[in-house]
């Protein structure tokens, strides 16, 4: 009797923790909170399969970007664009986008510049005039010529950037002859008397002759004919010649269709 009411004892003392001593308790909660070999394994296996899938991953990631030119410092609009303005970086665009941007300098240098760009900012078409060329290559700004002409003998939304031709005409009525005198100049400023073109005023636009040989003419026409400015596409899909090769043609000539 005496030994199973010892057993007994004993037995109630594991089973209470209030009995047990500190070292007991301890071994206690360690072994039971030791994982079973299963589980070890098992997540030794998870592991493995998330390493591994993140080095395929990196191993299969294909670099994406593009050089694409971008604006080396701020610029300002009608500034005709060199290779000191350009410079490339990488960068991963939009299909649709991608399309709108350069990557070759020889399709920008010569270029006007519509609007303001930043420095780092990717150059679009829709921002830029094509550069004007001649013999094959483009023609950077050779010489800047300011006039002013009546605000209705210019496109009332002129801006920097765009391509004009200069027309100037002599005479009045049925003798009236008008000749081309500059074909193609990259307009570079546009000042107005007044706050719009929609008021009456001379207008003063500076451009940027790339045959410095009209400059003469030009000059000459804007001091003693009157002065038409012509918007004309920047792409050279409208040739126009210039004021040593263009026929005179007479307001007669013109009505007649001859």
């Amino acid at each position: 009797m005496n030994s199973k009411a010892a057993l007994k004892g004993e037995k109630a003392h594991i089973d209470n923790p209030e009995t047990r001593s500190e070292h007991e308790q301890m071994r206690i909660r360690a072994f039971r909170s030791l994982p079973s070999g299963r589980a070890v394994v098992g997540a030794l296996l998870i592991t493995t399969a998330a390493v591994g899938a993140f080095v395929l991953a990196g191993r299969n990631e294909v670099d994406r970007r593009i050089p694409y030119l971008v604006a080396v410092h701020q610029i300002a609009p009608g500034h005709q664009l060199v290779e000191e303005d350009l410079e490339t970086q990488l960068i991963d665009l939009p299909a649709e986008l991608a399309e709108a941007a350069f990557t070759n300098p020889s399709d920008l240098v010569g270029a006007a510049v519509l609007g303001p760009i930043g420095a780092g900012e990717v150059f679009w078409q829709t921002g830029i005039t094509p550069p004007i060329v001649g013999d094959g290559e483009p023609s950077l700004t050779a010489v800047e010529f300011s006039f002013a002409v009546e605000s209705e003998r210019a496109p009332r939304t002129l801006r920097p950037g765009e391509h004009i031709a200069m027309l100037s005409t002599t005479g009045r009525d049925d003798t009236a002859e008008t000749t081309v005198v500059v074909a193609d100049a990259v307009v570079t400023d546009v000042e107005t008397d007044s706050e719009s073109f929609a008021s009456a005023g001379d207008v003063t636009i500076t451009i940027s002759l790339a045959d410095p040989s009209v400059v003469l003419a030009a000059v000459n026409a804007a001091q003693a004919t009157d002065v038409t400015i012509i918007r004309i596409p920047g792409d050279g899909s409208l040739s126009l010649p210039n004021s040593s090769t263009a026929e005179t043609v007479t307001s007669d000539e013109l009505l007649d269709g001859d």
